[in-house]
């Protein structure tokens, strides 16, 4: 069998766009000024005219990397940490292959960070994806999920209309038409396009171009719909344009400016200080979310650099030694709309920018009326402090249910042993024949309220999944129950009652206008969302009550 010559081979290269007006030349500057002085500057002969190469040469090692003999880059590069960076000019842009380690010089400032995605949107057939990394905004759902599928994405459960999932990475087959040129793609977070192919070095322009051009193409859209959504913003240069938005707000007017931590801390309340970089920067003696940005307000010539060095520090309690630090920056909510561009409006979370379909807002907010049951509430919660007793949530819970007769589980657990606890509900009620769980939480921020709307849905799946869990909650009735009510519960419980989720959100004693559920923070709204159609899934009904604190 005659051995094939490297170029006849199939190899992966990691692929960049540089931005407009960014050249090799800069580069070059970028990586000297890392002190690396052993740079040498060659002209690959097969590749696409004026293709330059700058790679990194050291003694000792004679034998050649693949890449080395493909691009016939001369000299012993390091077999243990080989560098060199492919420049490669197509219409009248510059492409940049990494090889080995050499990507850390290619900064955000120097590439187009979102070309790799929709590159990958473009040529990716939607029922060939093989992986996909989504992170989803949500608190109670932070993290990155790797989901491997032979099957299209949208059937993945993560993409309903209301999804927050915001995806980080894609890979997979691509469309039968660009089978000849790319056997594999994936793209995303990692700011690389990779693709796996056998490419000539001469023909790699055309590759490149064909690129760029599925890069700019919409066609995305009918194949990923969901994606016109949410998207978080990677493109440096409208970031910015965003961010003087915000600290032209700063100077002028904080109606669109929120405070919102960006984790679950129970008692908000306890903001010990703001610190710069070398002080305090105030301290505060009330300790709300109102009171912070109203010391922000008083303090003027505020920039995005004051946010990005300043610090909020938290106690859960007053009395706590363990203390929460997070970056002023990533506490503010914002949200504002682009000049000329009326398809979108721009949010500010947890210091991400975010791109929404205006559309997407309004399906949201229509939608959201009519996943809430139509029935009226055949009760209603008592203000929060109504008698001028509470404490804190685990009293208020404690006095609704005395108020309602119902039975207090908030500290209940309904899911098998050696689980993570999974409460039953702050407070079960029986009103005519429906089983309601009431879920409360203060409105704090919207991580909370995510947190709230998700444990509701948890314990909801919990109780509809078999019978183990109706006997868990049947030990928790017992425990907790006065002798009257047990009977009353445990005897509608053996029926299979009909059931309902109720989500009391308390409004804080500083609120000055009582909120609705269209003026939820975004997250919170596309999570409640979320759980609300899960609810209407299991057949259980669902109803928002916000509580007034007095």
């Amino acid at each position: 069998m005659t051995k094939k010559n490297v170029e006849e081979k199939q190899h992966t290269f990691l692929i960049w766009l540089l931005k407009e007006g960014i050249t090799p030349e800069i580069i070059e500057e970028e990586i000297e000024e890392q002190c690396v002085d052993n740079i040498k500057k060659t002209y690959p002969p097969d590749a696409p005219e004026n293709t330059v190469a700058f790679s990194w040469q050291s003694e000792g090692k004679k034998e050649k990397t693949w890449w080395q003999e493909y691009w016939k880059i001369e000299g012993n590069v390091s077999h243990s940490y080989p560098n060199a960076i492919v420049f490669i000019p197509c219409n009248d842009r510059w492409f940049a292959i990494s090889q080995g380690y050499s990507d850390k010089y290619l900064k955000n400032e120097f590439i187009e960070t979102q070309f790799p995605f929709y590159a990958v949107l473009n040529v990716l057939d939607p029922g060939k994806i093989t992986t996909t990394k989504v992170f989803q905004p949500d608190e109670s759902l932070r993290q990155l999920t790797q989901k491997s599928s032979g099957t299209s994405l949208i059937h993945l459960p993560h993409f309903n209309q209301y999804s927050t999932s915001i995806v980080r990475d894609l890979a997979g087959k691509v469309f039968d038409e660009y089978a000849s040129l790319f056997s594999s793609i994936s793209g995303g977070s990692a700011k690389a396009l990779k693709i796996n192919a056998i490419i000539n070095p001469n023909q790699f322009d055309t590759y490149l171009t064909k690129l760029l051009e599925r890069s700019k193409s919409l066609d995305y859209k009918k194949h990923f719909p969901q994606f016109n959504n949410i998207v978080q913003l990677m493109n440096s240069d409208l970031i910015d344009t965003l961010n003087e938005m915000l600290e032209a707000s700063l100077a002028e007017d904080w109606s669109s400016i929120q405070l919102d931590l960006p984790d679950i801390i129970d008692q908000f309340e306890w903001i010990w200080r703001l610190t710069s970089l070398s002080s305090d920067f105030f301290s505060i003696n009330e300790f709300t979310a109102e009171n912070v940005l109203s010391q922000l307000q008083n303090h003027k010539g505020l920039t995005i650099d004051t946010l990005k060095q300043c610090k909020i520090q938290v106690k859960e309690s007053e009395d706590s030694p363990k203390v929460n630090s997070f970056k002023l920056y990533s506490c503010i909510t914002y949200d504002t709309m682009l000049s000329g561009d009326s398809q979108h409006r721009y949010f500010l979370v947890e210091g991400n920018w975010y791109e929404v379909s205006q559309d997407f807002l309004q399906k949201l907010d229509s939608g959201l009326g009519s996943l809430i049951s139509a029935q009226e509430l055949p009760f209603s919660l008592p203000p929060y402090n109504y008698d001028g007793q509470i404490q804190n949530e685990n009293d208020y819970n404690t006095r609704l249910a005395e108020c309602l007769g119902g039975i207090c589980l908030d500290l209940g657990n309904i899911s098998p042993p050696g689980q993570t606890q999974i409460e039953p509900c702050d407070v079960l009620f029986i009103s005519g024949e429906t089983l309601y769980f009431i879920h409360n939480k203060i409105f704090r921020a919207s991580s909370n309220l995510s947190h709230l709307f998700n444990q509701g849905l948890a314990s909801a799946r919990m109780y509809s999944k078999d019978s183990e869990t109706t006997n868990r909650l049947r030990e928790e009735i017992i425990r907790n129950g006065t002798p009257d009510r047990i009977e009353q519960y445990t005897e509608l419980l053996a029926t299979k009652p009909k059931v309902a989720v109720l989500f009391g959100i308390i409004e804080r004693s500083t609120t000055k206008t009582p909120h609705t559920l269209l003026s939820l923070p975004l997250f919170s709204k596309i999570s409640l969302s979320n759980v609300l159609e899960s609810l209407r899934d299991l057949h259980f009904e669902s109803s928002v009550e916000f509580v007034p604190y007095t």
